[in-house]
């Protein structure tokens, strides 16, 4: 072939037809190449035209061509171009959570007292207020996570989530704790969302279930960012109930309906995890299997936590709970 300067360039490719491209061997082989030649061949009736086009490779713009791997990430693939959305999704999402927190124990943090204004039981105050902190402490570190993934300050995010995976596991047995010594402490009568005191230990100890069993998914996954950032944002959405319930405008359309009989506290935290996943595939154009599988769980655990509470089994166990 004829260079256009003057003299002869060998053809490194023979084959005729189609737009085709082919890598340099340096390329080819995955070995790490600052500079990799791409060669363009197009092939039409009349002419044969033959370029070079130099691509300077970095990490953050490494390519995958025709089949080859890119030299600076041999695992590189097609990655979507709406991923910088997906990434804000979860931040935008997990300080909506927070949010919410800080609404719905609002007279927590602003009085001192429960919902709606009473004292805290003062034999369990101190449990309260521990309780709160680790609540507060999971929602406000939920929501920086995700902020440093898309800050691109992975190793920071890597070393707040040990941090964050013992968080988790004091905030389990602490929720489990106040969930069981606050129901000893309020009147057996008592009625919230169709249960009576009894029955509606199960919605926190579910609750806190649910919450230790995506927390754990999502460790376990940790270098699975498409089961990691999912399986952590149904943790925070999972133990949302307790502050959403406390927010009476969001619950009072359904009270003495079908919807409380089935849902009971969970109804809002359902409607709030289907917006959440609507928002998230018209922003990234992709159904996210993994968030609808996880979503899916919670909402059949709600479901069966409702139902469950009103049932003779249940009665059996919070009654060992509480002896």
């Amino acid at each position: 072939m004829s260079s256009p300067h003057g003299g002869s360039r060998r053809n490194p490719i023979r084959n005729r037809g189609p737009l085709q491209y082919r890598v340099d061997s340096a390329f080819a082989s995955g070995k790490p190449a600052p500079l990799a030649l791409l060669v363009v061949e197009k092939t039409c009736h009349k002419a044969h035209h033959c370029g070079i086009l130099r691509l300077r490779l970095t990490p953050r713009n490494a390519i995958h061509l025709n089949g080859f791997p890119s030299p600076m990430n041999p695992n590189t693939t097609h990655r979507s171009a709406s991923r910088p959305h997906e990434r804000w999704f979860y931040t935008i999402a997990s300080i909506t959570l927070l949010a919410f927190t800080l609404i719905g124990f609002r007279m927590f943090y602003l009085q001192g007292n429960a919902f709606p204004g009473r004292p805290l039981p003062p034999p369990i105050r101190p449990l309260l207020i521990t309780h709160g902190v680790l609540m507060t402490a999971w929602m406000v570190l939920s929501s920086i996570q995700p902020l440093l993934v898309a800050m691109h300050r992975k190793r920071v995010h890597m070393m707040l989530g040990r941090f964050g995976a013992l968080l988790a596991a004091a905030l389990v047995v602490v929720g489990l704790c106040v969930g069981i010594e606050a129901t000893k402490v309020t009147p057996p009568d008592l009625q919230r969302f169709g249960l009576v005191t009894k029955q509606f230990l199960a919605v926190p100890v579910g609750s806190i279930v649910l919450f230790g069993g995506f927390v754990l998914a999502g460790v376990l996954n940790r270098r699975r960012p498409e089961i990691h950032r999912p399986m952590m944002l149904l943790a925070s959405l999972s133990i949302l109930s307790a502050a959403l319930a406390r927010i009476p405008v969001l619950n009072q359309w359904y009270v003495g309906t079908r919807l409380e009989t089935f849902f009971t506290a969970f109804l809002v935290m359902v409607l709030l995890g289907m917006l959440l996943l609507a928002i998230k595939l018209f922003l990234t154009r992709k159904f996210d299997r993994w968030f609808a599988a996880g979503f899916t769980l919670l909402t059949a655990s709600s479901v069966g936590i409702s139902l469950g509470a009103r049932t003779q089994v249940w009665d059996q166990i919070s009654s060992f709970l509480l002896r």
